[in-house]
């Protein structure tokens, strides 16, 4: 009697999971009740969202209740054993749950032996062996790991509770300091003078490789924070400001966007008007509440209007505006489905802000970073992002600049036959269809005509010069420019990778140089940064544009 009465006021005290955020669906045997419960009571203390019947009891029919919630939830963990594959109930919500193609999760409490069929239909399924771990701590390790259970992290300050409260938790519910409260953040060093913001979706689709992408893109950050203070604000069902000492982010919930930049109005008051701000907004989908309104009203405060603000959407089209209206304009978003560079276009969009936060032009030493013209860069080819270059050379007010990433992919010539620079197909496309699509008629102006002497070798050179608006480094230029093998690596964008650019797994492209080799090869530079030649007419060279500007517009 003391066993069952303490097990149903350990039910009484474990509310299930009620509300709009994924959530884990228990299924379970009653007559594992304990076992139930100690995991419900580890799952709701490790944060996460579960929603369990409070037992059946036998001879209770499998009602439209469990249906209801079988449907809706994000995800479908069984205890297995022997009493569950003896039950109709649990074996029918676990079949509802295959038939709605739901992401299932089996808990072997004992070892169990499954009927021939139904052991078939389990055999792809994860399975954690809790039997097999001594510990419990390494069981609900191994437990956290399971793929896709990082959905249902994130339990409400205040849950609904089935039980009628009594007077005295109704009274210290009342209470003020009895409230549960979100542990936020403060503002990282109110008195600094230059201030970064990250808004970062951490909603559920950010799960998995996406949010340690993003995890790892924040760290960097931290290279940045000399004179800096960087704040992040991450938002799923509920905004929370965090510190680079909270990382790493976890991901849950759902893209309430207007909430995020409802937080932001309110914090804004509190920034000194003396603050020079940058917002980076990282993001992967359009929001699921309304924002507009909340959108308007952050606009309408002057540090919000004066920061630089830039966005990264991950895997998100031209055609979804959101990204191009927090950050301004759609010059200001950076679009890529590729996890690769995530991390590296965080820190670049984040330390191309803090530069112009000087309100000076990027300075054109070698090595710095500068943008002039825009051209497509991600894989559908609709956006129309700023173009990045590397100073190489600076001489007589002037710099030699290369493109940060491969911008596209064509062949060194369309046929297949002994070319030279002056004669190639690629270098009329860079001077036509390229020039003329990446620059506007000023831009145009500053690029100074440069007249290349092509290669009939690694050094010999000869051929008529040949002036160029945009031109390759040939061999000797590679080598010269760029301190050794790992600093001529170059990552493609999505859109040259669209167009057949050769990607290495750590997303870099082999790209041409305008040297010409022996018997219908010309240069080029491979993924790893090391020279050799290939065929002219090979479609998967990436194109890292040259040219020469003037420094003053």
């Amino acid at each position: 009697m003391n066993a069952q009465n303490d097990r149903s006021s350990r039910r009484r005290s474990l509310t299930p999971y009620q509300g709009p955020e994924p959530y884990a669906f228990l299924s379970y045997s009653h007559r594992n009740m304990d076992a139930a419960l100690d995991f419900v009571e580890r799952m709701q203390a490790d944060g996460y969202r579960v929603w369990y019947d409070e037992g059946i009891d036998p001879g209770t029919e499998w009602d439209e209740n469990i249906a209801s919630h079988v449907d809706r939830c994000a995800y479908f963990i069984a205890l297995i054993s022997p009493e569950y594959i003896e039950s109709s109930n649990c074996k029918d919500e676990l079949n509802f749950a295959r038939d709605l193609e739901k992401p299932r999760l089996l808990i072997y409490l004992q070892k169990t032996e499954l009927p021939a069929g139904m052991r078939m239909r389990l055999s792809r399924l994860q399975a954690i062996h809790r039997y097999t771990y001594a510990d419990q701590d390494a069981f609900f390790d191994k437990l956290r790991s399971a793929d896709g259970l990082d959905v249902c992290l994130g339990i409400p300050a205040e849950a609904p509770s089935f039980a009628a409260p009594s007077e005295r938790e109704r009274q210290a519910k009342a209470s003020p300091a009895a409230r549960p409260q979100k542990t936020e953040a403060p503002m990282d060093n109110p008195d600094a003078e230059r201030r970064l913001i990250a808004v970062v979706d951490t909603s559920a689709s950010m799960t998995g490789d996406r949010i340690a992408a993003v995890n790892e893109g924040l760290q960097s950050l931290l290279s940045l924070r000399s004179g800096t203070a960087v704040d992040i604000l991450q938002f799923d069902t509920s905004p929370a400001w965090r510190s680079p000492a909270d990382l790493p982010l976890k991901a849950g919930g759902v893209t309430n966007a207007g909430k995020a930049l409802r937080a932001m109005a309110k914090r804004g008051p509190s920034i000194p008007a003396h603050c020079a701000c940058s917002v980076l907004f990282v993001m992967d989908g359009t929001p699921s509440d309304p924002w507009k309104d909340a959108m308007e009203a952050l606009r309408a405060q002057k540090w919000f209007r004066a920061a630089k603000k830039a966005a990264v959407a991950i895997g998100m089209e031209p055609d979804e505006t959101y990204p191009a209206v927090v950050a301004g304009g759609e010059e200001a978003v950076r679009r890529t489905e590729d996890l690769r560079i995530l991390p590296a276009l965080i820190l670049s969009e984040a330390a191309a802000m803090l530069r112009d936060e000087t309100h000076e032009k990027p300075s054109l030493a070698v090595g710095n970073t500068v943008r002039l013209g825009h051209y497509p860069q991600t894989a559908p080819g609709g956006d129309s992002t700023p173009i990045e270059w590397t100073v190489l050379d600076v001489r007589d007010g002037a710099a030699l600049v290369i493109s940060r990433y491969g911008l596209d992919a064509q062949p060194y010539h369309a046929r297949h036959e002994s070319v030279s620079w002056a004669g190639c197909s690629l270098r009329r496309w860079l001077n036509t269809d390229f020039a003329s699509s990446a620059f506007t008629a000023g831009e145009l102006a500053r690029i100074v005509p440069t007249v290349t002497i092509p290669d009939t070798g690694p050094r010999r050179k000869s051929s008529a010069p040949a002036p160029d608006t945009l031109f390759l480094l040939n061999a000797e230029e590679a080598e010269t420019y760029f301190a050794g093998p790992a600093a001529r690596v170059c990552a493609a964008t999505d859109r040259a990778a669209a167009r057949g650019a050769h990607r290495s797994a750590s997303s870099a492209c082999w790209w041409w140089l305008r040297s010409q080799a022996l018997s219908r090869k010309t240069a080029r530079v491979l993924s790893d940064g090391t020279l050799d030649s290939r065929d002219v007419d090979s479609g998967s060279g990436g194109v890292r544009p040259a040219m020469w500007i003037l420094a003053e517009e």
